[in-house]
């Protein structure tokens, strides 16, 4: 295959990957597969590769790879091998919302008594994560793990001398 990276200057990079699942998410096919490079299994969005080539190879797919269980602490399409544990903390006015939905298969909802709630979940990647918290503007503030409260509060300082 042939990907264009995400970059300024979209770099066009050939590789190998033997695709072993694909998924669609927010609009966009990926697939999941083996990536040489890396001897790893990784995510490639489908809407970046400019061609794709057969090796004549016949795909065996490993008895040990298991979708459901890699993908099952996710928040998105990517992932990663270390279990996190995440609080989120959303003041009263939207808590309702927060309560009444399902954002996460191992969520925990924490109620206080002035109506905020805590979202506890486990997620092995955060990228996506970062991305939804983000898009709760002052509605949401992490609690922890200390290093996403950190790259939350850096990412928040970055855009605000955007605007400056």
């Amino acid at each position: 295959m042939t990907d264009r990276l995400p970059s300024p200057d979209t770099l066009q990079c050939p590789f190998l990957c033997l695709p072993n699942h694909a998924v669609r998410f927010e609009e966009d096919w990926y697939i999941v597969g083996y990536f040489h490079r890396r001897e790893e299994i990784r995510t490639f969005s489908l809407s970046r590769m400019i061609s794709v080539e057969q090796t004549g190879k016949q795909l065996v797919i490993p008895n040990n790879f298991d979708f459901k269980n890699l993908s099952g602490s996710r928040f998105g399409v990517h992932w990663g091998g270390e279990e996190i544990n995440v609080e989120i903390l959303f003041p009263r006015h939207v808590a309702d919302y927060v309560k009444e939905r399902t954002w996460h298969p191992s969520q925990t909802i924490i109620e206080h008594d002035n109506g905020d709630v805590i979202l506890a979940l486990t997620a092995n990647h955060l990228m996506e994560l970062k991305r939804w918290i983000l898009s709760w503007g002052n509605a949401a503030r992490v609690l922890a793990p200390d290093d996403l409260v950190r790259e939350i509060r850096q990412t928040l300082v970055d855009a605000t001398k955007s605007y400056s």
